[in-house]
C-alpha cells in the first residue's frame, strides 16, 4: 500500500489523513521545473548541475539487513534515470545503534517506521534526537514545526474523535507540505491460514487481526 503520510488510508483516521495529505504523483516535467527554479539544470551526463554548487550529489543510506537495501538500490537507479546523482550506503550492524551517527546522518535515510498516533506526534522539539539532548529521542524524522507541535498538543488533548481528525488532518497537510519526510508504503504482514479456518481477514496496519477470534470457525 502507498504512503502519503504516517498514517495509512485504511486505519480509523484514514479519511482525516486523505483529507490533508499533499499528494505528490510522479511528475517528471515537474521535478525539472522545480530544479530548474533551483538552479539546477541538467548537465550533458545527464545529472542535475549548478554552475556555483557543481554536481548535485545525495546520498541514501539504511541500516544493513531487512528490506531497506533493497530500497534503496531501488530508489537510487529509479532517482538516477530523473538526473539524481546518488551514493548508496549501507551502515554496519555494529553501527545500525549509534544513535548520534543516526540522528546527525546529512543524507537520506531509509528507515520503517510504525503506522500508529504514537508515531505521528513523534516529530516534536526534545524528541527529536540533537547534540543538546545527547541524541535521545523516539522521533525518526529530524524535522519540526512550531504549527504542527501545536496541532500535536491539541490532538493529545482532546477526547473527541472529529475534533481529532480535524486536527490530524491539518497535520497531515503540514507535514506533507513541507516534506518533512518523503512516505514510501506501508509494508504486508501475510499471515498463512488453513483453508479450512473461516474468520480471519484483511486489516489496517498495526491493528490486531485476532480481535474476532471467538467468531472464527473451522468447517
Amino acid at each position: 500500500m502507498e504512503a502519503d503520510y504516517y498514517l495509512p488510508a485504511t486505519s480509523k483516521w484514514g479519511e482525516a489523513v486523505e483529507r490533508g495529505a499533499v499528494k505528490y504523483p510522479l511528475d517528471p516535467r515537474r521535478s525539472e521545473q522545480l530544479m530548474r527554479d533551483a538552479g539546477y539544470e541538467l548537465g550533458r551526463d545527464g545529472f542535475y548541475t549548478s554552475p556555483s554548487e557543481g554536481r548535485l550529489v545525495i546520498e541514501l543510506a539504511t541500516n544493513a539487513g531487512g528490506s531497506g537495501e533493497d530500497e534503496v538500490a531501488t530508489l537510487a537507479n529509479d532517482w538516477q534515470k530523473a538526473g539524481f546523482s546518488m551514493g548508496q550506503k549501507i551502515i554496519p550492524a555494529a553501527l545500525s545503534l549509534d544513535v548520534e551517527l543516526r540522528g546527525s546522518y546529512p543524507g537520506l535515510f531509509v528507515t520503517t517506521n510504525r503506522a500508529t498516533e504514537r508515531t505521528a506526534v513523534s516529530p516534536i522539539p526534545g524528541n527529536i534526537p540533537n547534540p543538546d539532548n545527547n541524541w535521545r529521542g523516539g522521533s525518526q524524522t529530524s524535522w519540526t514545526n512550531p504549527g504542527y507541535t501545536t496541532l500535536v498538543g491539541q490532538f493529545n488533548a482532546s477526547l473527541v474523535a472529529a475534533e481529532r481528525a480535524d486536527v490530524l488532518a491539518q497535520m497531515a497537510k503540514i507535514f506533507t507540505e513541507e516534506v518533512g519526510g518523503i512516505s514510501l508504503h506501508f509494508q504486508p504482514t501475510p499471515i498463512a491460514v488453513a483453508g479450512s479456518l473461516k474468520g480471519p481477514g484483511t486489516s489496517a496496519p498495526e491493528t490486531n487481526i485476532w480481535w474476532n477470534v471467538p467468531d472464527w470457525q473451522i468447517d
